[in-house]
This record gives structure tokens, sequence and C-alpha cells, in this order.
């Protein structure tokens, strides 16, 4: 859930997924019959950013000590979340108001519905 868009390449159909399990990364592929998909939801996510920055927000929380190193990179494009949230809260870290990514809960709310609504039993 914590993708940002410059860990999808389209032109080398990979995704990098950053922070795994032993805190490494990893890179996977970019199923090319997800890409137009992603490419059509990026261009909503970009949008809703453009909106945030109009209004004063538009900011994402940077990993270690890159929001010092780079003051002006939190509002780059690139750093965005794949999947924002849909409201804008305050950071407990730093106090600041700004949009934070989907959390896992709402992905495993959604999925258990659809297995529900599918029937799917347990095994």
């Amino acid at each position: 859930m914590t993708l940002r868009v410059k860990d999808i390449d389209f032109a080398q159909s990979q995704i990098t997924v950053r922070d795994t399990k032993g805190n490494e990364n990893r890179v996977t592929m970019l199923p090319e019959s997800l890409a137009e998909k992603l490419k059509i939801h990026l261009q909503s996510v970009k949008i809703i950013h453009n909106q945030d920055l109009e209004k004063g927000f538009g900011s994402v929380y940077l990993p270690f000590t890159l929001e010092r190193k780079y003051p002006r990179a939190k509002y780059d494009w690139i750093w965005q979340f794949v999947f924002p949230s849909g409201s804008i809260s305050k950071d407990r870290r730093s106090g600041e108001v700004r949009r934070h990514h989907l959390h896992e809960s709402g992905l495993q709310k959604a999925l258990k519905q659809v297995v529900r609504q599918a029937s799917i039993e347990k095994m």
C-alpha cells in the first residue's frame, strides 16, 4: 500500500517494492495486462495531488532523512503514493496535514467482502 509513483517503471515493466522483509528492496514484473489500467489510475491520482497542492497540502511522508536533505521533494509527483487515502489527515510524526496511503485493513476488508460475495469457501 506504500508503493510510490517513482517505484513503477512502465518502460521496463517493473515495480520496485521497497523495505520488504529484512529491509530489502525487491523488483517484480509489471504485467502488461495491468499497465494501461495503472496508467489510468495514476492520472486520477495526479488530479487529486494537483488539487491538494492548490489547497496548500500535497505533501507526503518521506523515508529516513530525505525530507531534511530535499525539503521540497515531499511535494513532487514521483514521491506520491500510488494508492492515496481518500482523505487528508494530520501526520502523527510531524503534525503536518497531508494525504497518507490507504491502510492495509481497507484492502483486507474489501477482499473479505469479495470472497463472501463470490461464495468462496475456505479450504
